[in-house]
């Protein structure tokens, strides 16, 4: 049986877990549906393999990741090759190639561990990719198992792209305090036009303090909530919610993006890998 070779994709995201995303290709390199190379192959007696881009085998692949020393890795090959063919996931016989670099795959590894324990509260998460293809070189994080994790502060990039395509400058700014309250409901309103804004509650930052007026430059430096929430609803929710999708930002699960106030603070489990690979 000729090998099937997949390339797994993913994008670097400070704190974020960059969720590797799967493209079946043929031995010739040209796009193939998994159910026509399945179709295709001989049946083979030998187990599925991952394999690193060198073609060393990292694991066998039964399907089942919870036991993986690559869980998050497992994890995407397994959901794609279930979203291809089902039977993809109970064959033998397939070599599944990465792009993983041992050594690089290695020292990620190795930093990570240095720093951050496995049980720590704290989640610490490393990815290498090569930016032209998006191929993961490495994917390291302190926790095993393959539980998703929000966003967080790495979505303030999209309020903030919005705000500059609208025609801000990095020299622009505007006042805000160190707590945020919506002032109405109207203040965010979602792409189907509706009032999502929540006057009930507070916005307060990690550290105390904070407030004032602050350019996008030195506001972007502070990565602060509250200048977010104020950024956001100065150039719309919806704004930055187009954006992000523009990017190519897109959830894990697969669903839409949910276009609340604390859009920008990373309320989405999300799968930044596409949003890395925009030009």
């Amino acid at each position: 049986m000729s090998a099937l070779r997949v390339v797994a994709i993913c994008a670097v995201v400070v704190g974020v877990l960059a969720a590797a995303a799967i493209l079946l290709l043929r031995d010739d390199g040209e796009p193939a549906a998994a159910r026509e190379r399945l179709v295709s192959a001989p049946a083979a007696a030998g187990p599925s393999v991952l394999v690193d881009a060198q073609g060393t085998t990292l694991e066998e692949f039964t399907g089942d990741c919870a036991a993986s020393r690559h869980p998050y890795l497992c994890e995407r090959v397994r959901a794609e090759l279930l979203a291809s063919d089902a039977r993809l996931l109970t064959g033998r016989g397939l070599t599944i190639r990465t792009a993983i670099d041992p050594r690089t795959q290695a020292a990620a590894q190795q930093g990570i561990d240095r720093y951050v324990g496995r049980d720590d509260a704290h989640v610490a998460v490393q990815a290498m990719v090569v930016p032209a293809t998006g191929e993961i070189r490495a994917l390291a994080t302190s926790h095993g198992g393959a539980q998703r994790f929000m966003q967080g502060n790495t979505a303030m990039v999209y309020p903030l792209a919005a705000a500059l395509e609208s025609g801000l400058r990095y020299s622009d700014g505007f006042p805000y305090s160190a707590a945020y309250r919506a002032q109405q409901y109207s203040a965010f309103k979602n792409c189907k036009g509706e009032s999502v804004a929540d006057p009930a509650h507070s916005v307060v930052n990690d550290q105390k303090g904070g407030g004032g007026f602050t350019t996008l430059e030195s506001g972007t430096w502070a990565g602060e909530n509250t200048f977010f929430l104020r950024l956001t609803e100065r150039v719309g929710l919806c704004e930055s919610v187009t954006m992000a999708r523009r990017l190519g930002l897109a959830r894990a699960d697969g669903g839409p993006l949910m276009e609340f106030e604390t859009f920008a603070l990373g309320v989405n489990e999300v799968d930044p890998a596409r949003s890395g690979r925009t030009p």
